[in-house]
This record gives C-alpha cells, sequence and structure tokens, in this order.
C-alpha cells in the first residue's frame, strides 16, 4: 500500500484516513513501514547512486565488498546488468533490493 502524506515540522499531516486504517487493521507482528520520499530522483544517474548507497550500507552490514552484494542481486533478480536501466526499472530495483537486503541479512537499507 502507498498513501501520499506530507511531514512538516516532523508530524504527518494528512486528512487522508488510509494510514490509520492500514495500521489499526493489522494483525498484531512485525512490520517495516517505508517512508519514501517522493521522486527526489530525477534521473538513471540519481537511481544508480541511491542504489550503490544501498549496497555499501549493506557492505556494512555484511562484511561483504561492494561487487560481491551487487553481483548476488544481480543473480537473485536474473538480471545480468544495472547499467540500461530506465528509471521506472531503477525505482524497481531499489525496492526489491530493500527486500532482499532485510531477508537475505536482516539490514535495514
Amino acid at each position: 500500500m502507498q498513501v501520499k502524506v506530507d511531514i512538516k515540522k516532523g508530524k504527518i499531516v494528512t486528512n487522508n484516513t488510509q494510514v490509520r486504517d492500514f495500521i489499526t487493521s493489522r494483525e498484531d507482528g512485525e512490520y517495516i513501514i517505508s517512508i519514501d520520499r517522493i521522486n527526489p530522483l530525477t534521473t538513471t544517474r540519481d537511481y544508480q547512486k541511491a542504489y550503490f548507497d544501498k549496497v555499501d550500507i549493506a557492505v556494512e552490514c555484511t562484511g561483504n565488498d561492494r561487487y560481491t552484494i551487487h553481483d548476488a542481486f544481480k543473480k537473485h533478480s536474473e538480471i545480468e546488468s544495472t547499467k540500461d536501466l530506465d528509471i521506472l526499472e531503477w525505482r524497481k530495483l531499489l525496492v526489491k533490493f530493500q527486500w532482499w537486503a532485510y531477508s537475505k541479512f536482516d539490514c535495514i537499507v
């Protein structure tokens, strides 16, 4: 589920009840809630940098080197290269990498 909210002075400002309804309707358990800024990345280069920033966080969590993690993720995702990805593909890849790093290494990136 994705919902647009505004944050002002450290507080969520919205008339949208979807967030409250979503949280109160969940079963007991652990959840990850991701808050992403809307469209802070505008070029494929921006996305590539953001991806490798996340890879570097995984490096710190695991002790593996950058290219070991990158290559393992590419193998998991069944992609040969990230070189020619468009912006939509980069967006999907970033989300997929976040979940992969969490499930594989228990690392939140």
